[in-house]
């Protein structure tokens, strides 16, 4: 452990009993008479008692370098004093704590002047086993008068077994400003637990993070039709994916369907879907030694449009299904392409219906051109409505997670790039011109990288996938599968560390999935919500956690392959959207289900929640991929990552890695 300006408390609790496996607070009654005050003499390098409250007891470990000569006076009590100030966590955040629960409290003067690091840890036995996830602070108040003076706050806490320790004591930061106790006044040590940490899931559930990975512009039928696992499980009649007949088309190919929003509305014809050979296609702007009759209808291939991408190419995500799981019942949430579909994924609403007619998208959108896009016309149809901003001032995710004091972070590139673009909070309005910008959204990606490896991966983290490796068509780049692929071997790397909370692995569900279908065909008619909007095309959809719901092949070692659909949901009318994915976040984190009012409580009401079906939180975790597999896995996903840098000859791609 460090040390932070030369001083640092570690308290170590060391909890007795057992309560059912619940977390309880220490009744509140007071004593019937006034507790006598301990006298602690100061001895360095010794373990003295603290007073005793309700049960509850304590030490004090004082360091080998105390001065000498000096004594404690001291009370304890099981409810806070009436001049206690409010928990704070100033080793973590400025921030209020939600769901504190005092259970010890230890008034205290000195008589001479007393280092705080002469202090090194307190040891409590609070009579209960706390339950995983629950966060533990202590702080030292100075509470000679009011208001209170912080002089140091730990936390929070990591739980092994009966012992929590808490660390990273800072004096002098976030409302401390001493680093000595004082002869004269009169301080408070309280110690609490709190709901506040650990990702602040609820109680059932083992899951503390959830990744989002937003990848681009593809279908099943396109993305998933080659793959071997795919046509066996289709032969069995387990999943509704298959090619469209039409050539194989790679990831890095520089022909782009038309996926705008007057394009996927032809292209669903009121779901008869016969629209797609009309699309028109275009080059990357990097492809202008392509012949032009590359990019006729056909794409100089017959059928272009029903083509699949090759399994040598998608063999990470292949891995990943067969392991884990993934959806073959999963739309975007309206027929649009990336800029409203990105705000589906974070707000369940878009107030627009298609990408900006600029280059720059979002509130950073410059006055001239007019910074305008395609909104929606009146409900129950589809077709292009009026012009409006692509600066929107409604609730997103971020909101609730906010108010619930939820971490999080939105991974992107630099606004006005290919990376930044499609940024969703930056075109939502509170989040762009708020503080959350500043503290939330993360640029460049690669932070992603450090904050796993550092112990700082948030509740909830989005990811926009770089430009170059999102799967986007017409980048030139089969670089997608090697991005998702590196993160998922991030996550098993986590399972070195020492710190069990951050071995991610264990706690983490990542769930990848396409803005939109591209522009390309699939096979499936989009069902319509209530008021007779239609739902977008299919989009992959490929879930990662231990405790994905056991799959097809779950009785072959290695292997899962668990399909979210209406056959495991048993219901014939269930289907799932970008809704879902919000309305899953909002359960696991106690945020309230459809707390958005938008797709999020759409989903809830048409019996969209994925949460009872895709997950066993009782079930024995999954393993990651190791041995042979994780040698294939780590060969193609480098491969992916090199067909991302050098994707099309004398075309320099960076893929932002």
């Amino acid at each position: 452990m460090r040390r932070i300006l030369g001083v640092f408390a570690i308290l170590s609790f060391a909890l007795a009993g057992c309560n059912g496996g619940s977390t309880a607070a220490v009744p509140q009654a007071a004593p019937s008479t006034a507790p006598a005050p301990t006298t602690i003499p100061v001895s360095a390098g010794s373990s003295v008692a603290l007073p005793a409250a309700n049960g509850v007891s304590g030490t004090f470990a004082i360091a080998s370098g105390a001065p000498a000569g000096v004594t404690i006076v001291a009370t304890a009590s099981s409810t806070a004093p009436t001049n206690a100030p409010a928990p704070s966590a100033v080793a973590r955040k400025t921030q209020a704590l939600v769901g504190v629960t005092g259970i010890y409290y230890v008034k205290f003067t000195v008589s001479g002047t007393l280092p705080a690091s002469a202090l090194t840890s307190e040891t409590i036995s609070p009579g209960y086993t706390p339950v995983s996830g629950t966060g533990y602070y202590a702080e030292f108040d100075d509470i000679t008068t009011a208001p209170a003076t912080k002089l140091l706050s730990a936390g929070p806490g990591t739980i092994s077994g009966t012992t929590v320790t808490i660390a990273n004591a800072v004096a002098g930061t976030g409302g401390a400003t001493s680093t000595s106790f004082l002869a004269g006044h009169t301080y408070l040590l309280q110690v609490y637990e709190t709901s506040a940490t650990q990702g602040q899931q609820i109680a059932s559930s083992p899951i503390s993070h959830i990744i989002i990975v937003t990848m681009e512009n593809r279908t099943p039928d396109n993305l998933m039709g080659n793959m071997t696992l795919v046509k066996a499980l289709a032969a069995k009649g387990a999943v509704n994916i298959k090619a469209q007949g039409g050539p194989a088309v790679g990831l890095e190919s520089p022909t782009d369907p038309d996926h705008s929003y007057p394009a996927l509305i032809a292209e669903w014809d009121n779901g008869k879907l016969d629209g797609f050979a009309n699309d028109e296609l275009s080059p990357s702007p990097g492809a202008a030694d392509i012949p032009p009759s590359y990019f006729v209808a056909g794409g100089g291939q017959a059928d272009f449009i029903n083509g699949t991408v090759p399994e040598s190419e998608v063999y990470v995500y292949e891995s990943l299904m067969e392991t884990y799981g993934f959806s073959d019942d999963f739309f975007s949430s309206r027929l649009v392409p990336s800029f409203p579909g990105h705000q589906f994924m974070v707000a369940g609403q878009s107030g627009g219906s298609d990408d900006p007619n600029s280059n720059v998208w979002g509130c950073d959108a410059p006055p001239s051109p007019s910074p305008l896009v395609t909104s929606f016309s009146a409900n129950g149809t589809e077709a292009p409505g009026p012009l409006v901003s692509p600066c929107f001032t409604y609730n997103s995710l971020a909101t609730l997670l906010d108010s619930k004091q939820i971490t999080w972070r939105y991974y992107t590139g630099a606004p006005q790039t290919d990376d930044g673009n499609i940024d969703a909070y930056g075109a939502i309005s509170p989040i762009r011109y708020g503080p959350d910008w500043q503290n939330n959204i993360s640029i460049p990606l690669t932070n992603l990288t450090s904050d796993i490896q550092n112990c700082n991966l948030q509740s909830v983290s989005y990811i926009n996938a770089p430009a170059f490796a999102s799967d986007h068509s017409g980048t030139l780049s089969a670089g997608g599968p090697g991005f998702v692929g590196d993160l998922y071997l991030q996550l098993i790397q986590t399972l070195q560390n020492a710190n069990a909370n951050c071995q991610y692995y264990n706690n983490t569900t990542m769930l990848v999935t396409w803005d939109d279908a591209g522009g390309w065909s699939d096979h499936v008619a989009p069902p319509k919500d209530s008021v007779g909007n239609s739902f977008g095309f299919r989009v992959p959809f490929i879930a990662i956690s231990p405790y994905i719901s056991t799959g097809y092949l779950a009785a072959t070692a290695g292997e899962n392959a668990f399909v979210l659909d209406q056959i495991t949901a048993k219901s014939a009318t269930t289907f799932y959207d970008f809704g879902s994915i919000l309305l899953y976040i909002e359960d696991n984190f106690n945020l309230g289900a459809g707390a958005l009012g938008t797709r999020d409580l759409d989903a809830l009401n048409r019996g969209g929640d994925f949460t009872p079906v895709l997950f066993n939180y009782t079930r024995k975790p999954i393993p990651p991929l190791s041995g042979l597999l994780l040698t294939s896995f780590k060969r193609n996903a480098a491969t992916a990552d090199a067909k991302a840098r050098l994707a099309y000859p004398n075309e320099p791609v960076d893929d932002d890695k």
